[in-house]
């Protein structure tokens, strides 16, 4: 409902609800916070999680970042997950899309030239090296 909520233009709706999943006990999560649009939440839940936080922890937020056009946060959450996997296409073509979305065309081509010295692909099924 979150989701739903969130995605159809109500995140007053999403955010409500998420307050009463958390009154009543439930545990949210960063990508709970991502989707609702509080993406600091989310970046704190995560930066004070008890483990290391991985790659696919740190995804949701980046998306969550395209959704809700926060390219700052995106580049940060972009650095951690490269760090960890530096062979994921879809970093580079998040970031190259948000760049181009807010005019930062130098930047976009970056972003893709970054993927083609690594000799990442990104087609419409595999994600990899060539």
């Amino acid at each position: 409902m979150i989701k739903a909520y969130s995605q159809n233009g109500n995140p007053e709706k999403a955010i409500s609800l998420f307050r009463r999943m958390i009154d009543r006990g439930f545990r949210p999560t960063s990508s709970t916070f991502g989707r609702s649009g509080e993406l600091e939440k989310a970046l704190d839940y995560i930066n004070n999680l008890p483990i290391k936080p991985t790659a696919s922890i740190w995804k949701p937020l980046l998306a969550a970042c395209r959704c809700h056009n926060n390219l700052r946060m995106a580049e940060l959450v972009a650095k951690n997950i490269l760090a960890m996997d530096p062979d994921d296409a879809t970093v580079y073509v998040t970031l190259s899309n948000m760049y181009a979305e807010v005019g930062q065309l130098v930047n976009a081509e970056n972003q893709r030239k970054l993927m083609k010295l690594q000799r990442l692909q990104k087609n419409q099924d595999v994600v990899g090296r060539k």
